[in-house]
């Protein structure tokens, strides 16, 4: 007897881990060439401090949009990963927006406790549909909508290679830009 309920413990445990994986695992990127003429989808969203938000506050210029959900173990380095590039290019007046289909008060004890500045909306889960987010937390890099670049889960292993984007797109030189990779790092 004892023998057949630790085989159900292993079952459930390595069935919780199939599903962590699937849910916050890397699917991919996309690259460069296959983003040209995707735009990011209309929305009208309310963050947790009850600021509209929608697309035309992401439309002109570099935003990062990043699609997060409360129960999501990855999600709360993600949301330091985004609060990291509002703070590294701050002066450079980009967008940082956390999207999830949940209510934003779920994330005011994440918020509080990790200093957190960037904006939390609630999006329609057809934004969700059109971008095909299937995983938890994607990341995206946008340039006056466009779609630039996808990173899937978190931690990432081209998370260099997105502030590189950014800088590349601002205009900011790879030698200017070394502080802004190097933050991403820690």
């Amino acid at each position: 007897m004892k023998v057949k309920s630790s085989y159900h413990i292993w079952i459930l445990i390595l069935a919780a881990a199939v599903v962590l994986c699937l849910s916050c695992g890397d699917k991919g990127d996309i690259s460069e060439e296959e983003t040209s003429d995707i735009l990011f989808p209309s929305f009208k969203a309310v963050d947790q401090n009850g600021q509209e938000l929608s697309h035309k506050d992401i439309a002109n210029g570099v935003s990062v949009v990043s699609f997060v959900t409360s129960w999501c173990v990855t999600c709360p380095g993600e949301l330091l990963k985004l609060e990291d590039i509002r703070r590294a290019y701050g002066k450079h007046k980009i967008s940082v927006i956390a999207m999830t289909y949940e209510k934003p008060e779920n994330f005011k004890e994440l918020i509080d406790s990790l200093h957190l500045e960037i904006p939390i909306v609630k999006i329609d889960t057809t934004v969700f549909k059109e971008l095909q987010i299937d995983a938890i937390p994607t990341r995206i890099l946008l340039n006056d909508l466009e779609i630039k670049m996808k990173l899937v889960g978190s931690p990432h292993y081209r998370e260099d290679r997105f502030r590189e984007n950014i800088n590349e797109i601002l205009g900011i030189s790879p030698e200017d830009g070394k502080d802004s990779i190097k933050s991403s790092s820690n």
